[in-house]
This record gives C-alpha cells, structure tokens and sequence, in this order.
C-alpha cells in the first residue's frame, strides 16, 4: 500500500516536472527586441524616424513617405502641436515629389495649422514656400496666382526674420511665377531684386539662376535684348568657374532664342553646337530633346526643309519616349506605394497574430500552473481520486483545444478569403485608374499633335508663297504627310482602345438606344462623355470649332432631343 502511494505521488508531480522549464523558456523569449524602436520614448523615436525621412529627399521616395506617414503617426501618440507641425511638412513633401498634389495641399495646410497654434514663425514660413511649391507644379495661370501669393507670405515672414538668403529665394520664386504668365515686367522687378540680394550676400550659385531669368524677360522686349545678351554671357561666366553643365546648358537656351531672333545664323549654329557637346556629358534625354529642337528650329530658318524634318522626327522620337517614361515612373511610384501599404497591412497583421498567440500562451501557462498545485494538493489528501480527476480534467482539456483549433483555423480560412476579395478589389480599382490616365493622355496628345501639325502647316504655307517652284514641290510633299498624319486612324483605333476599356459596353449601348450614328458621331458622343469642351474636340477631331459645333447640331437631330434637352446629360447617362 506504501509502495502504491509513493507512485501515485510520483505521478502527481510529473506535471510540475513538465511544463515548470517550458514557463522559463517562453518567458525567456519574450524578452528580445523586435526592432530598433522598441524601448525608447516616442520623442526619441520621433528624432530618430525624421532623421531617416530627410535620408530620401533626392531618391527612393515611396520609402520617403512610409517613414513621413509613421514620423506622423508618432506625432499623434505625442499629441503636440510643434510634433505634428514638423510631421505634417515632411508628409507635404514627400506627396509633391510623386506627384499627389491634392494629399500634399492638405498636408501643408496642416502644417500651417500647427504651426500658427504654437507661433513658430519659422516653421510656418516653410509651409506658405512648400504650398506655393505645390500651386506652380500645376501648370495653370490661376496656380501660379496661387502659388505667388504663398510666395509673397513667405517673404513676409523671411523679412521679418532678416534671412537674407530665403529673401532673395523668395524673390526669385515670384519672379519665376510671373515668366511662366509671361508677365515680364513683374518677372523683371522681381528677378532683380533677387540678384541684388544675391550680389550683396555673395551666393555665387544662384547669381547665374537670376541673370538667366532676366536674359529670358529682356529678350520680349523691344530695344532690350542686347541686354539679354549681356546677362546670358554673365551667367555662363559664373557655370563656366563652377564647371556647371546644367547650368550652361539652360543659358545656351537662351542665347539660341536671342540669336534665332537676331537671325544670326553663325552664332546661333555656334551656339547650337556648344549646347550638343554640353548634351552629351549631361547624357540626358530632356537635354537631347531641347538639342533637337533647336536644331530643328535653325534648319526651318535655313529653309533647309528636309534636314528640320528628320530634326523634328528626332525630336517627336524623343518626346515620344520622355512622355512614356513619366506614366510609367508615375505607375512605378504608385505600385510601389500600394506595395509598401501592403506591407504594412501584412505587418499589422502578423502582430496582432502574434499578440492573440502570447495571449493564448500565458493563458496556458497559469492554467498549467494551477492545475499542477491543485493536483499536488489533492495528492496530499486523497492520492487516487487526485489521479482520476487530473486524468479526466487533461481528456476535456484535450477536446477543448482541439476544438479551439478547429474554430482558429476556421476564422483564418474566413480571413484568408476576405482579404484575397480586398486585393481583388483593390487590383481592378489600380487598373480602372491606369487605363482612365492612359485614356486622358493619349487625347491630350491628340490634342497637342493636330494643334502643332496645324502651326506646322501655317508656317509651311507662309514660305510657299514666297519659295521656288523646286521647294514648293517639296513643301507640297511635307503638307501631304502632315495632312496624312493628322487624320490617322491608328490613333483613333487606339483612343477607342483605351476608351472601351474604361467605358465597357458605352459604344454597344447608345447603338442599341440610337439608330444611324455614324463614327464620327461615335467620335464626338465619346469626347462628349470624356468632357471635353467645344474648343478641346476641335483639337482632338483636327476641325474647327464651328465644324463640331455643327456636328453637336446634327447629333442632336439625330438623337431626337428636344430644345430643352441637355446632350452632355443624355450621353452621360449611357
């Protein structure tokens, strides 16, 4: 009977023998650091993650905005104005450099926000530069207006301040805006101011930026462009000591214009050439393109006509690949920001994982820890009702998890498919976007092109009336391939590509409501549901606008509509 308890009290205690060194080891694992992050405070966090943002100002700039959303992140746990202001910059940055420029106004006006509640003048100015950054990315004369009177506040404040130097930025960037409007004589005043400054304070690399903007407004005035002239050749003094290429290569552009103007034919082949070597160490194609140009702009005022053709051709060649070049770079930056918010997802994910396991853990834990004090006390008491109580409570122990198992694998199955739904979703949604930008680019570049072949052939018919007969011939020739360029049906086969792909069906359903509609009408009632004005379908359709304005007529006609009726609404509704 002795012998019998001392086994049953040997059994007892084979749980505590068991799982006692699995407590120490899972705790021992719990103590690593997961990250470089993990144990500071978030101040020292935040300072750490911010010097890592303004790593990527020059590249990789999807990585740029990750760490801008987790600098803004900290930011909130810290809940301070001067914190948020600082994250709210960097996060405006990042978006303008990949071109999302409605999330990068939001995020300046943020920091604009912050940074009046904590009156950090300094910090605000740099909001008013980076939106008025922003507004002249746009393109239009309406956010260059913008963008001038956010200029204009930083100026403000940098005047204030007495910073010489972000004074004459200031300056320069107003002065900038007002050539793009080609308001000359503000872009004069202000481009001036900017060089004065810049004399005073000795800034040798931006003196040469504010003599080529003043070459570039004295050149559309009258009795002044000698004096454009004079600033171009200063300013290739100042690149030349600083062994600037890019710099010259912006100066020699001017310098061309001055002497396509002055009809200089020698220096302006000259200068054409000194830009072709400068090309080729810069290696570029936005600087070949410009090269391109000019040349084919000096062999048009040769009459050399066949040599600014195959100029031209070049030119467009290198145009062509510059333009897909940026929709890719700006699908690349796009798939690379979805992937990395992906990541994260994926990160999130795991840890709340891991938190629900750690959780399961140490709930196992106790209970072990329990259940073996409680079978060492029932031992002491009463060895054989001990030993059946531990083995029935281990058997539903058992059931129990293998049922949690169960309902666990379950809800990951469940999970799995939801999220492989989302990343459906999500696919087809970055598709629909692609194709819509696909679609719009390729009408603007529609556009462009029957709007320059027209230019074109203007120019080509001014020069017939006063050529030969030998080059008017010749000139015939060219307005016969601008004419067959013009109305190519390659690319209105590939507009209707794109267009069905985004609009699936549209062409099928308005033949099914609307009998008779012939493809030009197709073209238009296509253009219509894209938006586009009377003056834009001229330019897409190579016609004048009275020409659609009648074709609007006689759609109508055919679409039985009444004087009431709205045909952007009715083609909208297809």
């Amino acid at each position: 009977m002795f012998k019998f308890q001392k086994q049953m009290l040997l059994m007892a205690f084979i749980p505590v023998f068991i799982f006692f060194p699995l407590l120490l080891f899972s705790i021992n694992l719990s103590s690593s650091l997961d990250s470089l992050l993990v144990g500071k405070s978030d101040s020292v966090r935040f300072e750490i993650v911010r010097k890592e943002v303004q790593k990527y100002n020059y590249d990789n700039f999807p990585l740029r905005l990750k760490y801008s959303k987790l600098l803004l992140t900290i930011a909130q746990r810290l809940n301070t104005d001067r914190a948020k202001a600082n994250a709210y910059y960097d996060l405006a940055y990042s978006y303008e450099i990949i071109g999302q420029l409605d999330l990068a106004l939001d995020a300046g006006f943020k920091t604009l926000e912050y940074a009046t509640k904590i009156n950090n003048k300094r910090l605000l100015g740099f909001g008013f530069n980076e939106i008025g950054l922003i507004y002249s990315s746009g393109g239009s004369a309406e956010e260059y207006d913008f963008a001038i009177s956010y200029f204009r506040k930083f100026l403000s404040i940098q005047q204030e301040a007495r910073d010489t130097g972000e004074i004459a930025g200031a300056f320069s960037n107003i002065g900038l805006m007002y050539l793009y409007k080609k308001e000359h004589d503000s872009a004069l005043y202000y481009a001036y101011k900017a060089l004065d400054l810049r004399l005073i304070i000795n800034q040798k690399r931006s003196i040469p930026i504010s003599l080529g903007n003043i070459g570039e407004s004295l050149l559309t005035k009258e009795g002044m462009r000698d004096s454009a002239l004079a600033c171009f050749r200063k300013a290739i003094d100042y690149y030349k000591d600083m062994d600037n290429s890019y710099g010259m290569n912006d100066v020699y552009t001017g310098l061309i214009n001055y002497y396509l103007g002055q009809k200089d034919y020698e220096n302006l082949k000259y200068y054409i050439d000194k830009q072709t070597i400068i090309s080729k160490r810069i290696n570029t194609r936005q600087v070949t393109q410009v090269v391109h140009l000019h040349r084919y702009q000096y062999y048009k005022a040769l009459g050399n006509f066949e040599k600014a053709l195959g100029e031209f051709e070049l030119y467009k060649e290198v145009f062509d690949s510059l333009r897909n070049d940026k929709v890719n770079e700006r699908i690349a930056n796009l798939q690379a920001v979805y992937d990395l918010n992906e990541k994260e997802k994926e990160i999130a994910l795991y840890k709340e994982k891991e938190a629900t396991q750690k959780q399961i853990s140490e709930n196992r834990k106790q209970r072990i820890i329990y259940l073996s004090i409680v079978s060492i006390l029932v031992v002491m008491v009463f060895i054989i009702i001990s030993i059946s109580l531990w083995r029935k409570r281990k058997q539903q122990e058992k059931i129990h998890e293998i049922k949690n198992i169960a309902h666990q694998r379950e809800r990951e199955l469940t999970k799995s498919e939801l999220e492989k739904s989302q990343l459906k979703e999500q696919e087809l949604h970055v598709q629909l976007e692609y194709k819509s930008k696909q679609l719009t680019t390729h009408a603007l570049n529609m556009m462009k092109k029957n709007q320059f072949l027209q230019e074109l052939e203007s120019d080509i018919s001014d020069i017939r009336k006063e050529a030969g007969e030998e080059v008017k011939s010749k000139l015939r020739r060219i307005n016969s391939l601008i004419k067959r360029n013009s109305k190519s049906e390659k690319d209105w086969a590939l507009f209707k590509n794109y267009f069905e792909e985004v609009n699936k069906g549209f062409y099928e359903r308005l033949n099914n409501r609307y009998q008779g509609l012939s493809s030009n009408d197709l073209k238009l009632c296509a253009l219509i549901k894209l938006n586009m004005n009377i003056k834009e379908s001229a330019s897409v359709l190579n016609i004048s606008p009275e020409s659609v304005k009648t074709a609007r007529y006689r759609l109508r006609k055919k679409l039985k509509l009444k004087q009431e009726d709205d045909l952007h609404i009715v083609i909208q509704s297809v």
